[in-house]
């Protein structure tokens, strides 16, 4: 669902921040589950599910990313 309309302008960045948030939420998420997760499982759970939202999204946008346009 969505909140709120992006503008396309801010479309293309938006896009790129949500891949990062998402490597990151990946990398801190592999960290904690090697080292805490008999401590915090439902906190490495949340991130690698934001990671997999996160990546899916952006794989789902790809195609309308500038850079990355041939025609």
């Amino acid at each position: 669902m969505v909140l709120r309309k992006i503008t396309p302008e801010k479309r293309e960045p938006f896009i790129w921040y949500m891949l990062a948030a998402a490597q990151l939420s990946m990398a801190v998420g592999v960290i904690l589950g090697h080292f805490f997760e008999d401590k915090v499982p439902f906190l490495v759970g949340i991130l690698n599910g934001f990671a997999l939202v996160g990546n899916l999204f952006f794989l789902t946008q790809f195609p309308h990313l500038k850079k990355f346009r041939t025609h």
